[in-house]
């Protein structure tokens, strides 16, 4: 058996340290299953010699042994080629990221992250990650806009996770439920007294923009309303812009709900400028749950998206599904948390 070593360590020497066999070592090591079962005392003991003697298992021996890599690969959507980061500053990817990593560094896998854009998707080198053992699952982070990309992976057979951003085509997903949280919200602006509610969004067709629209407008249609919209970009400068046009004739609007927290923290700076007191003459609420929501004077009312839970979630589910815990796959959605804080007046 090759090995790589520390200090010249053997295999041997760790059998004997450890009161067990050289075969015992070798599977506990590999992570193999085997007819042998191995008791999680024995197999904690040889873990623990192992780290004594600062010996290091060859990683590349193990993976020919299990087929696996302990790697989980996180597909993100690249917006721009041009600023090839642009994903790691997502506040709302960080926090899902930070607790991913967390649970599965607990389980024992590391994440490698891959940016997609439209080369790479029509590509397929997405299904080599899963082909040549570079990742043993794939959590998807909106990376696809094509639903033949989930359609290929369904027929993969190999463990995948869609995760924030709805698709139909998944055959697993953990989402907030952002139909029901914009319901929610429309409804809490309702119930402080507004009768009339305008929602800014993008209108660009992608699921989660029109899942938001859907929940607003069920709202106020059963309030007996007419629905407003108000097409911004889902960034501050667009949420000023569009604001800025519609607050000049808001013809008895008096409370937006912005389909984002920087959408939100936009219309209010625009609102200000207009002489407009927040929420005492306007009323402004986002969602997301974004740390920018909470600095703003007045703080912004929102909806959290519980980015921290699809993380756990996502990373119980993608290991169970690799170890053969978890032969049924997950749809899971979240609720939304409607944070009330003073731009909404309660």
């Amino acid at each position: 058996m090759t090995v790589g070593q520390k200090q010249n360590v053997t295999v041997k020497e760790i059998a004997k340290r450890s009161g067990v066999s050289v075969s015992t070592v070798s599977r506990v090591l590999s992570g193999a299953d085997t007819m042998i079962p191995i008791s999680e005392k024995t197999r904690r003991r040889v873990l623990s010699v192992c780290e004594d003697m600062q010996f290091l298992p060859d990683v590349n021996h193990a993976r020919l042994q299990t087929r696996r890599s302990h790697t989980i690969a996180l597909l993100v959507r690249r917006y721009s080629t041009a600023v090839p980061d642009q994903f790691v500053f997502d506040e709302a990817i960080g926090r899902f990221l930070s607790t991913l990593e967390t649970e599965l560094g607990r389980a024992g896998y590391v994440i490698t992250i891959q940016g997609v854009d439209d080369e790479y998707e029509a590509s397929k080198e997405y299904l080599k990650i899963l082909r040549n053992n570079t990742a043993d699952g794939l959590v998807i982070w909106g990376a696809f806009r094509s639903p033949e990309a989930y359609k290929r992976l369904k027929d993969e057979m190999r463990p995948s996770i869609a995760v924030a951003f709805p698709d139909d085509h998944a055959a697993n997903f953990i989402m907030p439920d952002n139909e029901q949280g914009a319901y929610d919200m429309t409804r809490h602006l309702q119930s402080l007294g507004h009768r009339k509610i305008a929602l800014m969004s993008a209108g660009s067709g992608e699921v989660v923009d029109a899942l938001r629209e859907k929940g607003y407008r069920r709202a106020v249609q059963e309030a007996g309303g007419t629905p407003v919209l108000v097409r911004s970009d889902y960034t501050v400068r667009g949420g000023v812009a569009a604001a800025e046009k519609f607050l000049a004739n808001r013809d008895g609007v008096t409370a937006l709900f912005a389909a984002n927290d920087l959408m939100a923290i936009g219309a209010m700076q625009a609102a200000q400028r207009h002489g407009l007191r927040v929420p005492e003459d306007f009323a402004i609420a986002g969602f997301d749950g974004s740390s920018h929501s909470e600095i703003t004077s007045p703080p912004v009312t929102t909806g959290r998206l519980p980015l921290e839970e699809m993380g756990v979630l996502a990373a119980k589910h993608i290991v169970d599904m690799i170890e053969g815990r978890n032969s049924g796959g997950c749809q899971i959605t979240l609720p939304v948390e409607i944070l009330r804080r003073k731009s909404a007046g309660g």
